[in-house]
């Protein structure tokens, strides 16, 4: 996002980005970082959301002003930072009424904590290094691969053979 951009979000909202954000949103991500979903790139968007949450979006008690939404995941769910706090919360389908799923103490401590999810994510998917683990991992895979494209196939062709000297 270019600094024009987040000028801009300030001013029509406003507001003061803290500083973290603002070095969030105008440099580049990195594989870790909270992705252009959870974290806007888009001031447009990121304005427009915003305000549609402060005018009370869905008939849901209005967003203080103070607050900007960041973006959300997949389950609608979306991030908050209230500017005046410096506070992130992920709030139940944007209903300020109802307590936060999460909460961050900053916008760092929310990057930081996203980080640490992501990469114990990425973490837990890793291939097994050792042999032992390896054979173990892929075994089963093998097993099932050899049945679904090898034994499978060459049972039907089989059946179809014996079904054709019987009924010739």
């Amino acid at each position: 996002m270019k600094a024009d951009d987040i000028v801009r979000i300030e001013r029509e909202l406003a507001v003061e980005l803290p500083a973290d954000l603002r070095r969030f949103l105008a440099g580049t991500r990195d594989d870790f970082d909270p992705d252009e979903v959870a974290v806007l790139d888009d001031a447009e968007a990121m304005i427009e959301r915003t305000l549609e949450y402060r005018r009370g979006f869905a008939g849901m008690p209005p967003w203080p002003e103070s607050w900007v939404y960041l973006g959300d995941e997949a389950d609608a769910c979306p991030y908050c930072l209230d500017c005046a706090t410096g506070r992130v919360a992920q709030l139940h389908k944007g209903d300020a009424g109802q307590e936060p799923l999460g909460q961050h103490e900053s916008f760092a401590a929310y990057r930081q904590n996203t980080r640490r999810e992501i990469k114990a994510g990425a973490a837990a998917m890793e291939v097994p290094s050792r042999w032992r683990d390896a054979v173990r991992f892929y075994t089963p895979v093998t097993v099932a691969l050899v049945l679904m494209f090898v034994v499978v196939p060459l049972c039907a062709y089989g059946i179809s053979v014996l079904m054709g000297w019987f009924f010739k």
